[in-house]
């Protein structure tokens, strides 16, 4: 009898450990599904904030990029300005001076400006000049160098110069003038806000090929 008791006994505890394990092992299944479906939510919130940041990298980039445009772009227009009104300086040492200063700012700035404007189709064009300076120039630049060589020597003073008027050919303020006006169109083009993110992502598109 005591023996048939024990085998019971014994039964009924192997029974409840059955039921015990089997109970841990769908604890530890739901345990396990918890933490994958965790990890999952972190893993996709992970990548969620690594893309904003990657977002928000490229538009600080993009805020930095057309900012310096903006500056050199507005060392440009005062270079021209200059340029235009060289004929109204009466002192010939003065203007002499002021001209050779513009020039070389000029200069400088058509080349400083390749960093915004490169070359197009470089691999095409001049392919035996320095690398920033084959292909063929953007209109921007097109524009710095127009004044520049509209400028090619002093200027003779002549403060009521007015030789644009009938049949007569475009005085070299006139020149000068339309050639600002291109290039400020160029620049608005290029920043307008309306047109920022495509301006954005072909800046990217445009150096990452680089």
């Amino acid at each position: 009898m005591i023996s048939i008791i024990l085998d019971h006994a014994a039964i009924m505890l192997a029974f409840v450990g059955a039921v015990m394990a089997f109970c841990f092992g769908v604890s530890a299944k739901r345990q396990a599904k918890r933490a994958e479906l965790s990890a999952f939510e972190a893993s996709k919130l992970e990548a969620r904030i690594a893309e904003d940041a990657n977002r928000l990298n490229a538009l600080t980039w993009s805020d930095q990029y057309f900012e310096a445009l903006r500056a050199w772009a507005n060392h440009v227009i005062i270079a021209m300005s200059e340029a235009a009104h060289l004929s109204q300086i009466v002192d010939d040492d003065q203007r002499s001076q002021c001209w050779f200063r513009v020039r070389a700012q000029l200069s400088a700035l058509a080349d400083s400006g390749r960093w915004h404007f490169p070359n197009r189709y470089e691999d095409q064009v001049g392919i035996t000049k320095s690398k920033a300076y084959r292909g063929i120039r953007q209109h921007s630049l097109d524009c710095i160098v127009d004044v520049y060589n509209e400028i090619s020597e002093t200027p003779i003073a002549s403060v009521n110069t007015n030789n644009h008027v009938g049949n007569y050919p475009l005085s070299s303020k006139d020149k000068i003038e339309i050639a600002k006006r291109e290039f400020v169109s160029s620049i608005q083009d290029r920043i307008d806000p309306r047109y920022r993110e495509k301006q954005m992502n072909d800046v990217i598109e445009e150096f990452a090929k680089r």
